[in-house]
């Protein structure tokens, strides 16, 4: 459904770093913007985090953040989490599985976020 808006913005966290170990940290901060006429509850997630190795993590679970926020017509919900991978770079992708206010249930797409350091985003 094209009709809620998923905005992300991420942050390296240079400070939470350690590259002798391999460890990059990410802050990634989401904004979820429900513009149907009813309200929705994101009720799952779905992550795919890959890493400058092409290794693929998978991540499912229960809402984001320990919640399952219901998000009213032409209101916003936002979030922010972490992501660590032992690469430079890397990318996360997924879903939401959300249910309107009258029971239907949809996925949401996430845009493929890009994650990268300021030393891998020079080359």
């Amino acid at each position: 459904m094209n009709n809620v808006e998923i905005i992300s913005n991420i942050i390296y966290l240079e400070n939470q770093s350690d590259p002798t170990l391999p460890l990059h940290m990410f802050s990634y901060n989401i904004e979820i913007e429900n513009k149907l006429n009813e309200s929705i509850q994101l009720l799952n997630r779905h992550w795919e985090i890959t890493d400058g190795n092409g290794v693929v993590n998978i991540v499912n679970g229960k809402g984001v953040v320990g919640l399952q926020p219901i998000i009213k017509q032409n209101e916003k919900f936002s979030y922010s989490s972490f992501c660590p991978i032992p690469t430079e770079f890397g990318i996360m992708n997924g879903w939401y599985e959300m249910k309107t206010y009258s029971g239907i249930s949809f996925k949401v797409n996430i845009p493929t976020i890009n994650l990268f350091t300021s030393t891998s985003k020079k080359n």
